[in-house]
């Protein structure tokens, strides 16, 4: 037993030197819960956005009334379309021929809760007949939403696990301490690390997308050049983000905690799984400057609705800039011994 309290001893005493470790095992998991607590607060009225066209307006005032429906009076095909493959809307429901025509993704689990709402706000102020429709424009199912946002975040996790995770097991492992004093340049050091990991990445990403593409026909209507280009600056611009990650970390506990903080805000946030124009107004304000939300909707707007240079290179500058400011940051203070 004397043996067993004095190891024990010890390996409480390592634990409470390092207040690295002690911020993240204790107050990192509690912050993550209190945020995603307040994101997915199941006391807050979820909404459901959906989508109107020629609605009486005795009826958009029954659905404005309705607290889980989010209404938006679309004018035209064009805008339909758009706010379908964007995610904006989960449902939408058109008035013609003195019936009500409800147009949804049968397969995705919160158009089919707005589907609920919407039948149930007609029944109680309208006695016309409600006809069901799947959706049928390319690129508006829940799948042709997921796909693009799950290329955006194989990227993100292949610069951070893969670049950042990377540079902290080497320092754990005293290899960089080596680097530092050869006459390797720092920077060629890092872009080295970069175009390695990238190559992966592309591999990856390209399995990916045939395998998707094969069972589920996902329809790509912009330029491959675009998508690559897209790619690749997104790519690099994580890896800027990587190397401010990994810049400090000497332990693994540190390490895992300093890239989980990065990510998994952003994989709940940024609209990959589903729309974050469902979070409330000064939410979405935030999570659309966030890099893997810009990615994502590039990719995914590449995808569906074959955006050019001309519409993309503002959010992709931003991008850009952000990866660079990480890249200098990291640089400058990343600690080689």
């Amino acid at each position: 037993m004397k043996q067993i309290q004095q190891l024990f001893l010890i390996s409480v005493r390592e634990f409470l030197r390092e207040p690295e470790i002690l911020f993240w095992a204790f107050v990192f998991p509690i912050s993550l819960a209190l945020v995603l607590g307040l994101a997915f607060d199941t006391n807050r009225t979820t909404q459901y956005p959906i989508g109107l066209s020629q609605i009486p307006p005795d009826v958009i005032k029954k659905f404005e009334q309705n607290p889980h429906l989010k209404i938006d009076v679309l004018e035209n095909k064009d805008q339909v379309n758009a706010f379908l493959k964007k995610g904006k809307i989960v449902l939408f429901l058109e008035f013609r021929q003195n019936a009500y025509y409800v147009y949804y993704d049968k397969n995705y689990d919160n158009a089919k809760l707005a589907y609920l709402e919407v039948i149930k706000a007609l029944s109680n102020s309208s006695k016309n007949q409600i006809i069901e429709k799947e959706i049928e424009i390319a690129g508006a199912r829940y799948i042709d939403y997921l796909i693009p946002g799950l290329i955006a975040m194989g990227v993100m996790n292949s610069a951070l696990w893969g670049i950042g995770w990377t540079f902290i097991n080497m320092r754990i492992k005293k290899l960089l301490k080596i680097f530092s004093a050869s006459p390797v340049n720092k920077n060629y050091f890092f872009i080295a690390f970069v175009f390695a990991r990238g190559l992966l990445s592309i591999i990856e990403n390209l399995l990916l997308v045939v395998i998707v593409s094969f069972f589920f026909k996902i329809p790509f209507l912009g330029n491959l050049f675009d998508l690559i280009f897209v790619y690749l600056v997104g790519y690099l611009s994580f890896s800027g983000i990587a190397i401010f990650a990994a810049c400090r970390a000497n332990t693994t506990v540190v390490g895992n905690g300093i890239i989980n903080a990065i990510t998994l805000p952003m994989m709940v946030f940024s609209g990959i799984f589903f729309s974050y124009h469902s979070f409330p107004e000064v939410l979405v304000q935030i999570i659309q400057y966030l890099p893997l939300t810009i990615l994502a909707d590039l990719i995914r707007s590449i995808f569906l609705e074959g955006i050019t240079w001309i519409d993309y290179i503002f959010p992709l500058s931003i991008l850009a800039f952000q990866g660079w400011i990480f890249y200098l940051v990291g640089k400058k203070y990343f600690l080689w011994k």
